[in-house]
C-alpha cells in the first residue's frame, strides 16, 4: 500500500513539472529511486552576420567583373542580385550599382540596372573606383564594393568614319535599326544621313525596327559593300541623328559608298521599262524578280528592284505581280507612268539601284517623255582598263595606244592595243570606223553592234600605228575586252627596246637594243656554250604574251626578227639533231595566233616544215597547246608537215593539254593519216581519244615521209596539244 502512493506522488509531481516550466522542485533521496528528470531548456537563436554573407555573396558576382581592371570597350552584363547559403538556410541580396562623378563620360548605368553603358573614346581611360557595388537585404545596404574600371581605345566611329577604314578594322558604331533585312543575313542602321549593313546570321534581341543600337564588331568589305560582322548588339539610350531618307532626283554620282544603304525614294522620274520574271540563281535557287528601270527627270537613271530572295513579302506585294501566274494585276506600274516608290540604295556592278524597293503609287505622266543625252566618253588608259572588274555598259571610254595583231582579211576588226610607254595591253574583240557601231540607247547603255567591215573601213589602219578609240569595256570571265570605234591613227614616233633572257646555253648578242621602231627588222647573233650545239628553240616574247617562234629565220648563227612594242627574245641550244632522232614539234614553237584563223601558216620546227590552219594557242598552268576545234569558216583544224621528213615515220606521239575535258573522250574527234606525198587536206578516218595522256600513231606502211593531225569537222570537243613527238625508223 504505501509502495502505491508513492507512484501516485511521483505521477503528481511529474504533471506539476510539466506545467510549471523550469520551477522544477528537488527531489527527495527516496524519490530518486522511482523518478529523474532532464532539463527541457532551448539554445539562444544564432546571430546573423549580414555583412560578411553580403560580401561573401557579392564575391561570387564580382568574379566576373575581373575584365574591368583589365580594359573594356562595349556594353557590359551587371548582376542584380546574388544568393548565398549557411547553415541550411539560403540568403537573397539584391544588387545596385552607381558611377562615381568622374567616369560618368564613358560609363553610365542602365535604366534597367543591369547593364553598364561604356562610351569608349579613341584613347584608354583608367578610371579609379569608377563602380560602387550596393548589396542590400530587405531594402538595407549590408555590404559596398567598388571597382577601378580601365575603358579601353577602341575605334568608335560615326557611320561616315566606318567608310574610311580598312576592312578588318574594329569598331563599335551606333545608329538606329531602319531595315530588318528579310533574307535573314542581319539589318541595317542609319545615323542620319548614312547607313550600314550590318551582316549577321544571327538574331539580336536588341535589333528591332526603329531601334537605337550600339554594335561592335569588325569591318568587312564584300563586292564594295561595306558592313559590319557584330560580336555585340546592344540597346544604346545615346541620342542618335534621325535617319534622313534620300530621295533619288538625278545621279550624278553613282558609285559613291556613302550613299548605300540609305533609305531612299523616288518619285521625280517615269518608267521606261518593267520587267517581272522568276529566276534560278547560279546556285539553283528559284526567285521572283520585279525591276524598273526609271528616267529621272534632273538627268540619268535608275534600276528600281525587288527580289523575293531579299524583300519581304509586303514589299513584293505591292507591286501587284503574281508569283503564281507570273503576271502583273491592273494596279500594276506600267511602261511610261510616273513612278512613286521607296526602298534602300544598293550598287550592282558599279551602279546605283534601289533594292527592295516598294511601290507606292503611280501617275500618267505629264508632258513630253524626257531623253536621256549620251554621257561625254571618258578619256582613260590601258592601264586603268584592265583594273576594272565588272562589264560597264553606261560609259564610253576613249583611249590610245599602238595597234597590234590585227590582220589585214579580219572582217571583225580584232587585235591589241598596246600602251608604247608601259607595254601594257588589251584585247580589242571587235573595230571599225563606222561611228553608228557604238550607240546610247537613250536610257542608260552604249551598245556596240560590230558591222564586221573592218577589212574594208580599216583597210589604211596598220600595225604599229599609234590608234584613238571610243570604245565599250567587257570583261570576259577574266579577259579584259574593248571594243569599238577607231576615230584616228597616225604613224608613231614612238621607240622601242629589245631585250634577251638569259639563259645557260648559249649568249646571244642583239644588233640593237635601244631606239628601235617598230617593224624595224632586228638580228641575233648566237653563240652556243657547248662546241657542236645548235639553237633548238628561239621565240620573240610580246607585250601580249605571245611566244613568237623565229626559229625559222635561223642562217648559221643568226636569227632575225621584226620588233613590236615589247620584244623578249629567248633562245635556247643543245646538241645537234642527227638524223633519225626524233622530232618534237612543242605548240609553244609554232608561233601560234591567239585566236582562229583560216589562213595557212608555215613554220620550221626542229628541221622540220610544218603548216596548219583553223588552230589557236590555248596556255593552261602555263603550258601553251595547240587549241583544234570542229570548222571554223568552213575550214578544218589542221596540222601537217609540208616537206618530207628524211626518214621514214615509225610512229607518233601526241601529248594533250591537262585541261582536255572528260567529256571529250571517246569522241571520233581526231583523224590521223600518213603517207609518201604532203597531206595538205584534212583526212576522213576518225579516231576516238582514249582520255590519256598521250596517243601513239603508227603508219599502215614503212615508208611514210608524211604525216596529218586534223579535228573532225561536225564532231565537237576541243582537243588540247602540248607537242606531236615524230619517232623514225632506225
Amino acid at each position: 500500500m504505501k509502495k502505491l502512493n508513492l507512484l501516485v506522488v511521483s505521477a503528481l509531481l511529474a504533471l506539476g513539472l510539466a506545467s510549471c516550466g523550469n520551477d522544477t522542485p528537488t527531489p527527495s533521496s527516496s524519490e530518486e529511486e522511482i523518478v529523474t528528470t532532464e532539463s527541457t531548456s532551448e539554445d539562444p537563436a544564432p546571430v546573423v552576420d549580414y555583412a560578411k554573407l553580403a560580401g561573401d555573396a557579392y564575391a561570387t558576382v564580382s568574379a566576373t567583373y575581373d575584365a574591368f581592371a583589365t580594359g573594356i570597350a562595349v556594353d557590359q552584363d551587371l548582376k542584380t542580385s546574388a544568393e548565398i547559403e549557411e547553415n541550411s538556410v539560403k540568403y537573397t541580396f539584391s544588387i545596385s550599382y552607381e558611377v562615381s562623378e568622374g567616369a560618368k563620360t564613358w560609363l553610365a548605368i542602365s535604366e534597367s540596372g543591369d547593364k553598364l553603358l561604356v562610351s569608349p573614346d579613341k584613347e584608354d581611360h583608367a578610371l579609379k573606383d569608377a563602380l560602387t557595388a550596393k548589396v542590400s537585404y530587405e531594402n538595407e545596404v549590408k555590404y559596398t564594393k567598388s571597382h577601378n574600371v580601365k575603358v579601353s581605345a577602341t575605334n568608335i566611329v560615326s557611320i561616315a568614319e566606318v567608310y574610311e577604314m580598312a576592312k578588318g578594322d574594329s569598331v563599335v558604331v551606333v545608329g538606329q535599326v531602319t531595315r530588318i533585312l528579310a533574307s535573314g543575313k542581319g539589318f541595317i542602321i542609319s545615323d542620319g544621313e548614312h547607313a550600314i549593313d550590318i551582316y549577321t546570321t544571327k538574331t539580336w534581341e536588341a535589333a528591332t525596327a526603329g531601334a537605337k543600337v550600339k554594335i561592335a564588331g569588325t569591318l568587312d568589305i564584300y563586292n564594295g559593300l561595306y558592313e559590319v560582322k557584330p560580336d555585340t548588339v546592344d540597346v544604346y539610350e545615346g541620342a542618335v541623328a534621325t535617319p534622313a531618307p534620300l530621295e533619288i532626283t538625278t545621279v550624278t554620282d553613282t558609285t559613291s559608298k556613302y550613299l548605300q544603304s540609305r533609305e531612299a525614294t523616288v518619285t521625280k522620274g517615269y518608267i521606261m521599262g518593267i520587267t517581272g520574271q522568276h529566276k534560278t540563281s547560279s546556285s539553283g535557287a528559284e526567285y521572283d524578280l520585279v525591276e524598273a528601270t526609271v528616267v529621272l527627270n534632273e538627268g540619268g537613271s535608275v534600276l528600281v528592284r525587288c527580289d523575293s530572295r531579299y524583300a519581304s513579302a509586303e514589299d513584293f506585294a505591292s507591286w501587284g505581280y503574281n508569283t503564281e501566274t507570273k503576271e502583273f494585276g491592273e494596279t500594276s506600274p506600267k511602261k511610261g507612268q510616273a513612278l512613286n516608290a521607296s526602298g534602300y540604295v544598293d550598287f550592282y556592278n558599279g551602279k546605283i539601284q534601289v533594292a527592295e524597293s516598294r511601290f507606292i503609287s503611280a501617275a500618267e505622266w505629264e508632258g513630253d517623255v524626257p531623253k536621256i543625252p549620251a554621257p561625254a566618253a571618258v578619256k582613260t588608259t590601258i592601264a586603268k582598263l584592265n583594273a576594272l572588274t565588272a562589264s560597264v555598259t553606261d560609259t564610253m571610254y576613249t583611249v590610245s595606244g599602238i595597234l597590234e595583231t590585227k590582220k589585214d582579211t579580219d572582217k571583225y576588226g580584232n587585235g591589241y592595243l598596246t600602251d608604247p610607254a608601259t607595254g601594257e595591253t588589251i584585247m580589242i574583240y571587235g573595230a571599225t570606223t563606222t561611228e553608228s557601231a557604238l550607240a546610247w540607247n537613250d536610257v542608260d547603255t552604249f551598245k556596240f553592234t560590230n558591222p564586221k567591215d573592218a577589212d574594208t573601213t580599216l583597210a589604211d589602219v596598220k600595225n604599229g600605228e599609234y590608234i584613238t578609240m571610243n570604245v565599250v569595256f567587257t570583261l570576259y570571265g577574266t579577259t579584259a575586252e574593248i571594243m569599238g570605234v577607231v576615230t584616228s591613227h597616225v604613224a608613231a614616233t614612238t621607240k622601242y627596246t629589245a631585250s634577251v633572257e638569259a639563259n645557260d646555253t648559249c649568249t646571244v648578242a642583239l644588233s640593237k637594243t635601244e631606239e628601235i621602231a617598230y617593224g624595224e627588222e632586228v638580228t641575233a647573233t648566237v653563240t652556243p656554250a657547248t662546241e657542236g650545239h645548235v639553237v633548238k628553240e628561239a621565240y620573240v616574247e610580246t607585250a601580249q604574251g605571245e611566244k613568237v617562234s623565229i626559229l625559222d629565220s635561223l642562217e648559221g648563227n643568226t636569227l632575225k626578227f621584226n620588233a613590236t612594242v615589247v620584244n623578249k627574245v629567248v633562245v635556247t641550244c643543245g646538241e645537234a639533231r642527227k638524223a633519225g632522232d626524233p622530232i618534237t614539234v612543242a605548240a609553244s614553237a609554232l608561233g601560234l595566233p591567239s585566236g582562229y584563223s583560216a589562213e595557212k601558216v608555215e613554220k620550221t620546227v626542229s628541221g622540220s616544215t610544218w603548216a596548219y590552219t583553223a588552230v589557236m594557242k590555248n596556255t593552261n598552268d602555263g603550258v601553251d597547246a595547240i587549241q583544234m576545234n570542229k570548222a571554223k569558216d568552213g575550214v578544218r583544224a589542221h596540222v601537217w608537215n609540208t616537206v618530207a621528213f628524211e626518214k621514214p615515220i615509225a610512229n607518233v606521239v601526241i601529248n594533250f593539254g591537262a585541261n582536255m575535258a572528260a567529256s571529250t573522250a571517246g569522241k571520233n574527234v581526231l583523224c590521223f593519216e600518213s603517207g609518201t606525198s604532203e597531206i595538205a587536206e584534212p583526212g576522213s578516218t576518225y579516231t576516238a581519244w582514249d582520255g590519256n595522256s598521250s596517243m601513239t600513231y603508227t603508219p599502215e606502211t614503212a615508208d611514210c615521209t608524211f604525216f596529218s593531225l586534223s579535228h573532225h569537222a561536225s564532231t565537237s570537243g576541243a582537243i588540247y596539244i602540248t607537242s606531236i613527238v615524230v619517232n623514225f625508223v632506225a
